[in-house]
C-alpha cells in the first residue's frame, strides 16, 4: 500500500515494529481438535448446555478436509453455532453453518442415507442432488418441523418452502418424514 501510495509510509514505519506470522488454520491442523474442544466446553459452559460429543466422521472433515478460509475465528463462531443448534448430546453437520454443513455433506458419502421419493434425473446437478439428500437429513432430524428445519438451515421458513418445491419434495415428503 505504501508503494500504492495508498499509505503514509512514515505511518508504516512507526507501526512495523514487530511483525508476527500466523500460519493459516489449515497449515496447522493439529489445533483443530484441541480447538474444537476448548470452544464446545467454553460455549457449553456458557450457554448452560450439556457438553455434547462431536461426531468423529464430522470431526474428522473439520480437522482434515474442510480449508477453515476465515481460520480461527470462522472455527470459532462455528462451534458457537453447533452448540446452540444442539438439541441433543451429539454435534451433526446439521449443527452447523450451512455453508461447513454444505461443505461435509458434498465431501462425505452418507451411506445410510435413504431418499424418501426417488433420486432427482440425471438433469439435475450434483449440487441439487446433495442439497436435496441435506433437506431430506434435516426434515428427518426435525420430525417434519419445518420451522424447526428452516431455523436449523439458517433460512427463512418461506425459502424452505420454495427449496422444497423446487426440489420436488413437497407436501408428501414432509409427511413421509412425520411418520416415519
Amino acid at each position: 500500500m505504501v508503494r500504492e501510495g495508498r499509505f503514509r509510509a512514515d505511518l508504516y514505519y512507526r507501526l512495523n515494529v514487530v511483525s508476527v506470522a500466523i500460519p493459516p488454520l489449515r497449515e496447522r491442523r493439529e489445533d483443530i481438535p484441541l480447538l474444537i474442544d476448548h470452544f464446545v466446553r467454553r460455549f457449553a459452559d456458557k450457554y448452560n448446555r450439556s457438553l455434547p460429543q462431536l461426531d468423529p466422521d464430522l470431526e474428522a472433515f473439520l480437522v482434515h478436509r474442510y480449508d477453515w478460509p476465515g481460520n480461527v475465528r470462522e472455527l470459532e463462531n462455528a462451534v458457537e453455532h453447533a452448540v446452540l443448534f444442539c438439541t441433543g448430546d451429539r454435534i451433526e453437520a446439521t449443527h452447523f453453518p450451512p455453508a461447513i454443513a454444505h461443505a461435509y455433506l458434498a465431501n462425505t458419502p452418507n451411506p445410510t442415507a435413504r431418499p424418501l421419493t426417488p433420486s432427482p434425473s440425471g438433469a439435475h446437478s450434483d449440487r441439487v442432488a446433495r442439497e436435496r439428500e441435506h433437506l431430506l437429513a434435516v426434515l428427518s432430524e426435525t420430525g417434519g418441523n419445518l420451522s424447526e428445519a428452516a431455523r436449523r438451515l439458517g433460512i427463512a421458513r418461506t425459502t424452505l418452502y420454495r427449496k422444497l418445491k423446487k426440489l420436488g419434495l413437497e407436501k408428501q415428503a414432509v409427511i413421509h418424514v412425520r411418520n416415519a
